[in-house]
């Protein structure tokens, strides 16, 4: 009898053991210890560039086009958050040391568990502030936070704020104590706009940015009531026929919010301000400013019998210029803009919301064609 006791207890303290030790696998709590790595690692593009060392192929041509300068993809600083993943509940953040080398990032986690990461960069925060911020809430929680840091202005004007494009999953386990998650991209948050006269004869006295957003939710989302909106001036260096990587605005989801007005002379006639709206390719329905979109603007001589964009007075003569405008992917994938296969593709669906891109089809670049009184 006892000798059947003795066998019944040892079964169950065997299968407590089992079930203990499967326990650290799946839940967050249990430390690995350093002989068995408790991090997980990855790397960032080639192309972003860490605040020290400053690589030396800054654009010092205005009229260059390039995608991204180096001032645009330097990082200050990175943060990685943890979530758990399906319930999404905030874990902690975590300071990313970055690499001076080719040495990948690390992450270090405590617990063995399966974990949903977020990377923010340039954001002024340290992982205290979210670990403050965001103890005991959620994933949307974290979508709701907002960033002053405003692109290209002031002291910020290296400093612009990047998330990546999704969350990386992986698990933390005692057979895989230090996953490599591969390269993880970024995205900025802010848009680009840049614009380029192509008109001789043509002057461009004042480019007004008409409500630039200068500030932002982390991730987008379909309305921001608290955006902050002020107009901003721009000139076209003397000597130069375009305004390239100056003007930016964080994105917004009102379409037709944000918009341009030109003012200029030609052959010293003061023209009628023009008016720069976004529109689909049916020239119809107004599109949000998008982030990490770059907005080419193009002014092109306006045949006499064409629309005058942005209305104006009834002589067709007071304005000599029109628009065309090319949205393209802010990146670093071509050294040059304009050249086919390097414009934006459709994108069918994003964590940062990009759902809503009007369907353009065949590559190439868009020349969007504005209708009578826009």
């Amino acid at each position: 009898m006892n000798n059947k006791l003795t066998i019944g207890w040892t079964l169950v303290i065997t299968l407590l053991l089992i079930f203990a030790h499967c326990s650290t696998e799946i839940n967050t709590g249990i430390s690995p210890n350093e002989t068995q790595g408790g991090y997980a690692t990855f790397s960032l593009p080639k192309e972003l560039v860490p605040i020290s060392p400053m690589r030396a192929n800054q654009v010092s041509d205005d009229n260059l086009k390039v995608p991204a300068n180096d001032r645009e993809k330097k990082i200050h600083n990175l943060i990685a958050l943890l979530f758990m993943p399906t319930v999404q509940e905030f874990i902690k953040a975590v300071d990313i040391t970055l690499p001076t080398n080719s040495d990948p990032c690390k992450v270090k986690v405590e617990s063995y568990g399966s974990y949903d990461m977020w990377l923010v960069a340039n954001d002024g925060k340290s992982a205290s502030y979210y670990n403050t911020e965001l103890k005991s809430k959620k994933l949307t929680d974290f979508q709701k936070l907002i960033s002053t840091v405003d692109p290209g202005k002031g002291e910020d004007a290296d400093r612009f704020l990047m998330l990546s494009d999704e969350p990386k999953s992986f698990a933390l386990t005692s057979a895989a104590p230090a996953p490599d998650l591969g390269t993880i991209h970024l995205s900025r948050a802010s848009a680009r706009i840049d614009i380029f006269n192509e008109i001789p004869g043509l002057k461009v006295t004042k480019i007004s940015l008409k409500n630039r957003v200068t500030n932002t939710l982390l991730l987008t989302a379909s309305s921001f009531a608290s955006a902050v909106k002020a107009d901003a001036d721009y000139t076209i260096p003397e000597g130069k026929s375009a305004l390239v990587a100056k003007m930016y605005s964080y994105e917004n989801m009102t379409a037709g919010d944000t918009y341009l007005i030109v003012s200029s002379t030609y052959n010293d006639i003061v023209q009628n301000d023009l008016t720069i709206k976004l529109y689909d390719k049916t020239g119809k329905n107004l599109l949000p400013l998008k982030r990490n979109y770059l907005y080419e603007i193009k002014l092109v001589p306006r045949k006499g019998t064409d629309p005058i964009p942005g209305g104006g007075d009834d002589d067709p003569n007071k304005n000599v210029a029109t628009f065309e405008i090319t949205v393209l992917d802010w990146n670093e994938e071509n050294a040059r803009l304009g050249i086919t296969g390097d414009v934006l593709m459709p994108v069918e669906s994003s964590v940062a919301g990009r759902t809503d891109v009007p369907d353009w089809s065949g590559g190439g670049s868009i020349d969007i064609p504005f209708p009578a009184g826009h």
